[in-house]
């Protein structure tokens, strides 16, 4: 399912900040109209528009401002700054040495803290210090993870949408809605539907079955 953000105006325009769209992304727009509130009148949303797309430009997926603070004890806290728009897309975390020739480890877990008035947030890890000699020299940084993930492919199907859908005179009161399934090669794999369905121009009800 698509994620949308939805904005309201009551011109024939509205503005879209770079600040908050994400650096190097395809977006699509499309625009739907009802009567203003304002003028008294009400009634129902239009359909939507045709859709427009547009790609932004790279740059600016980068963390700025990485500081780390020792404690005096056992925990080095480290902070970095992120834009506000790419944090629902992209992941960051940060990777530290506690020498050179250490294994790098992962910080967890990873805080945020939204800043007011600026389109970043910090994001926060303390990194645990087993030797706090003077000679002891961490090094970290923060970059993007990637996910990775097993799949198994008998627990991701997606099937092919039913076919003849049609609408059977009503008996007893009730109408029977008929659909032909898409065939899969196995024949012990079995299918289960949802039905939904609303009346014209009003809120889409879902039955499921």
């Amino acid at each position: 399912q698509k994620a949308a953000s939805l904005l309201t105006s009551n011109a024939t325009s509205c503005h879209l900040h770079c600040k908050d769209l994400v650096p190097g992304s395809s977006y699509v727009a499309r625009v739907r109209a009802r009567p203003g509130l304002a003028s008294g009148f009400s009634g129902q949303y239009s359909e939507w528009s045709m859709e427009v797309s547009w790609q932004t430009p790279e740059g600016g997926l980068q963390p700025k401002n990485l500081r780390c603070l020792f404690n005096g004890a056992d925990r080095l806290m480290c902070s970095w700054e992120v834009r506000k728009a790419i944090t629902t897309s992209v992941l960051f975390g940060l990777f530290f040495r506690a020498t050179p020739a250490s294994v790098e480890e992962e910080c967890s877990p990873v805080l945020e803290k939204a800043l007011p008035h600026v389109p970043y947030v910090v994001q926060s890890c303390e990194v645990p210090v087993n030797n706090s000699s003077s000679q002891s020299q961490y090094r970290v940084s923060v970059r993007a993870k990637t996910e990775e993930k097993v799949i198994e492919a008998y627990k991701n199907i997606k099937v092919l949408p039913p076919a003849n859908v049609s609408v059977a005179v009503p008996e007893n009161q009730e109408y029977e809605l008929r659909w032909t399934k898409h065939t899969f090669k196995y024949d012990f794999i079995k299918q289960s539907y949802q039905v939904e369905y609303w009346k014209s121009n009003q809120d889409k009800k879902v039955s499921l079955r």
